[in-house]
């Protein structure tokens, strides 16, 4: 809801305020979905797939060596053909630029490079804000996958806005309605392997 007084006397665009605030709202919730999603209503989350978690690598690395030789073995668990990409917290990116050898205390760097197209051992990687940050319970997660054949969206393009002037038109308020419909689902659990450093 919206007054008519802010529609008519606000400083800026309140109805571009409002589609821009709700397309914002609605991508940060896709987002989630696609990692955490619980498949009822929302989209299937990759971090949530009962098959691609009994595939999962976990276990307590005892050093940074450890840690970075177990996401280097990562890069050559999955089949031929597939093209992986990392995907993380931006609290284990830090992570991952802080790795040190044992050996020389050198730092890892060069396991990353930036760019406009970051990678991280020669793949890809994206910063997703829904995954397990670094320094919580679960542990840190990385996931290294072939999206494009793993993961299936299914999207009704486009936003449907709602807008109604006279349900409360005694009372001088417009609602806005915003729709949108999709949805997202696991369809190939082997294109996927995901390791959590307890």
């Amino acid at each position: 809801p919206v007054t008519l007084d802010q529609l008519m006397n606000a400083q800026f665009n309140m109805d571009s305020e409002i589609l821009s605030d709700g397309g914002e709202s609605f991508a940060y919730c896709e987002g989630n979905g696609f990692v955490k999603g619980t498949g009822v209503k929302q989209p299937e989350g990759f971090t949530k797939n009962a098959t691609v978690i009994a595939g999962l690598s976990s276990a307590d690395m005892p050093d940074d060596t450890a840690y970075a030789n177990a996401i280097i073995d990562m890069t050559g668990a999955l089949k031929r053909g597939y093209q992986g990409t990392f995907v993380f917290h931006r609290t284990t990116l830090a992570r991952l630029r802080r790795l040190r050898s044992t050996s020389n205390g050198e730092l890892l760097w060069g396991m990353l490079q930036d760019g406009p197209r970051p990678t991280l051992l020669g793949a890809p990687y994206a910063v997703l804000p829904s995954m397990d940050p670094h320094g919580t319970n679960q542990g840190d997660l990385i996931v290294y996958a072939d999206f494009r054949r793993g993961y299936q969206i299914v999207d009704r393009a486009g936003l449907t806005v709602v807008r109604d002037d006279l349900a409360k038109k005694r009372q001088a308020i417009v609602e806005i309605t915003l729709h949108r419909w999709l949805t997202g689902i696991v369809t190939m659990p082997e294109a996927f392997k995901l390791l959590r450093d307890n």
